[in-house]
Parts: C-alpha cells; sequence; structure tokens
C-alpha cells in the first residue's frame, strides 16, 4: 500500500523546549544521540537504484558509491511522506528515515516495486542495526582518538565502510542536522550498547553528554533543517514551500509526486517557509504553534515552528509566510508581539571556525 501522508505527530503544535546544559554540548564540546527510531531499510536487486531514484526528490542515479544523498520522499499527491538519507555501498543501499514507521515504509517501498515491476530485496534491518549520532565542534576529534587523522578530512555525506571502533566493526559517515562537525556510527544492534559506553567513556574528556531528540530538533531549527515532525505536519502539501536544502533536478525522469510538483511550479507557490525572530521576554513569549502572522492587521501567514536559541538569547520561530511577504528584514505581528523576518540558517555555527589540524578542545 503506497503511503499518502506522514505518521500524524500528537505534539506537532508544541514550542521546541531543550535543556541548555545538553544544546550546550552540541554547539560547544561534544554529545551522542540515539537514533535508533529512524527506519533502515537494505534495497538490493537490479533494480534497487530505479526504484530509490522513483520513490526520491532528489536524483539518487547522481550518488556516488560510499556517498549519501538527503531527500525528501513524496506520496502520489506530492505530500512528503518521509525526510530520507539514501546511501550507496556499492551493491546495495541503505534507506534511513524518518516521520513515517518502519513496517509502512517498508510496505510503501514494496508497494512501489510491485507498481513499477522493479526486481529488489527490502530489507527491514530497523530492529537489528543501530545508529548512534556523534555532534559537536570536536565531534571530529573524539573520534579520531579512535580512527585516526582520516575523519577529519571526509566531506559532509561521505561513507567511510567497514570502519573499527574497539574491535566494533560498523559504517562511519559524515551526517547529521545540527550544523556542528557531525557523524552517523552504523553498527550491529547488538554492539549498539557497548559502542556507546566506549564513546562515553572516551569522551568524558570533552565533557561529553548524551542529548535528546529534542536538543537536535532545536538545532536543527537553527541551521533551517526542515523538521518533518513539525513543518511537515502543517503543510504536507507542498513540498516546495519548505524552502529548505533538498534540490529538485530539472533533468530527473518521473518519480512519485512529479505531477503535484510540477503543478506548482507552473502556478507558483503561495507560501514559503522563513525564519522569524521574536521581540518577546525569554520566559514568556506570548506566542503559540499555530498562531497567525499579520501585517498591518491582515493575516499573511501562520507560525510552524518555535523555540528559544540559546546562541540567540531569543525565541526563533518558522512561518508559512504569503510570496509577497516572504522577504528578509520585514517587520510583522504574531498577537501582541513583534517580529522580523531574518535569513537563516539563524546562527553562525562553532564548527565553521574550528580549525582541525590546528586546534583541539584542550587549547
Amino acid at each position: 500500500m503506497l503511503l499518502s501522508s506522514l505518521d500524524k505527530v500528537e505534539n506537532c503544535n508544541q514550542i521546541l523546549l531543550c535543556d541548555e546544559e545538553e544544546y550546550r554540548a552540541v554547539r560547544e564540546r561534544v554529545a551522542l544521540i540515539n537514533y535508533n527510531s529512524y527506519t533502515k531499510l537494505k534495497i538490493s536487486g537490479g533494480d534497487a537504484l530505479d526504484l530509490l531514484n522513483y520513490c526520491n526528490l532528489a536524483d539518487i542515479e547522481q550518488l556516488p558509491v560510499n556517498q549519501m544523498m538527503s531527500s525528501f520522499m513524496l506520496s502520489e499527491e506530492g505530500a512528503v511522506i518521509c525526510d530520507a538519507t539514501v546511501a550507496n555501498f556499492g551493491d546495495y543501499f541503505y534507506l534511513f528515515g524518518e516521520g513515517v514507521a518502519c513496517d509502512k515504509l517498508s510496505q510503501h517501498m514494496k508497494a512501489c516495486a510491485d507498481q513499477q515491476n522493479y526486481e529488489v530485496s527490502i530489507e527491514d534491518h530497523t530492529q537489528l542495526e543501530g545508529l548512534i549520532g556523534v555532534d559537536g565542534p570536536y565531534a571530529w576529534e573524539l573520534l579520531k582518538e579512535f580512527v585516526g587523522m582520516a575523519v577529519i578530512g571526509m566531506r559532509y555525506l561521505e561513507i567511510a565502510p567497514d570502519t573499527e571502533i574497539d574491535g566494533i566493526s560498523l559504517n562511519l559517515c559524515r551526517a547529521g542536522k545540527s550544523g556542528e562537525f557531525s557523524y552517523w556510527l552504523h553498527c550491529d544492534m547488538e554492539q549498539f550498547k557497548r559502542l556507546w559506553q566506549t564513546l562515553m567513556d572516551k569522551g568524558e574528556r570533552f565533557d561529553i553528554r548524551e542529548v535528546s531528540q529534542e536538543t537536535i530538533d532545536v538545532c536543527k531549527m537553527e541551521n533551517r533543517f526542515t523538521n518533518v515532525r513539525r513543518e511537515a505536519q502543517w503543510n504536507n502539501a507542498n513540498v516546495l514551500s519548505f524552502n529548505t536544502r533538498v534540490m529538485r533536478s530539472l533533468e530527473k525522469e518521473d518519480y512519485l509526486g512529479r505531477s503535484m510538483v510540477d503543478e506548482v511550479i507552473a502556478s507558483g507557490l503561495e507560501q514559503r517557509t522563513i525564519g522569524l525572530v521574536l521581540e518577546a521576554d525569554p520566559r514568556d513569549h506570548g506566542v503559540a504553534i499555530g498562531d497567525s502572522v499579520t501585517a498591518a492587521g491582515e493575516t499573511i501567514g501562520q507560525v510552524v515552528n518555535l523555540a528559544y536559541s540559546y546562541t540567540l538569547n531569543q525565541w526563533m520561530a518558522l512561518a508559512f509566510i504569503n510570496t509577497e511577504y516572504a522577504y528578509v528584514g520585514l517587520d510583522f505581528e504574531i498577537g501582541d508581539v513583534g517580529a522580523t523576518t531574518v535569513s537563516c540558517p539563524f546562527i553562525m555555527n562553532k564548527s565553521l571556525t574550528v580549525r582541525p589540524q590546528e586546534e583541539s578542545y584542550f587549547d
């Protein structure tokens, strides 16, 4: 059965709140996050590439071996059903999915394969394999103690397969959405706890912290990565209005949801996502997700995500705004609170100023 929408999230209208100490670990030191909730599908066979290319907005045919690519997966109606990361291991692919349950995504992929007569093998490894995120401006330095200097040279979305840490075989991926140095460690679930503890033990010198999904979500928002559990819940019908980092290829052949995407391109966007900072008391901001954004009393949009940035010391929001108002530097109102549109990302990450060949956490 083909999916028509994301899994509904009951708390998608709740404000993003995170622990400040966890936030500081991501932004200033090293943090670990458990990504075992991500769906992990191993896809192989002669038509594996064709299937993944058909099911993704991004052009997966352009994905080299030992590289990853970020994408959205769409329904036939063009609604976002999954935030996807596709990994090419040469003889097979992995699909890491966020926003939809593993059984539903597996069934969706099998239905697509049947519909298109693709010959593929789809294995659900979600419960068989673990995924650890290592994030922070000194994440590279922690991992360097295990795998050497090669980790410094890894490009974003590059994979180092068959890496070993403390005798544990894993795939080391330069991936993540915190905006800092970020890595995924993909291993057998049987080794997950030992790998986690090994990282925590070695990371004690780096003042490492385990952090929650909420903390990562705040960091994602600061760096303008779409949060499918939040923004997409409010605007399932239009992937292009996210105004974010996933590219659509004009040369790509047919894919699921393309007709609706092309229709929106032809007719033009009615709204797009834009960032705002609020003129509000940090303790009592007076704004809620779902509130209307107004200009001179006219409703021009709706708040779809809201969080407090400890870097800005200010509340930040994302809103779907009518396109004629979706420009930087404009002042609007959200109820009684003033809001100014800003360019995103909201912040400059510490990792952009760190030189791994010259610097250390211990300097």
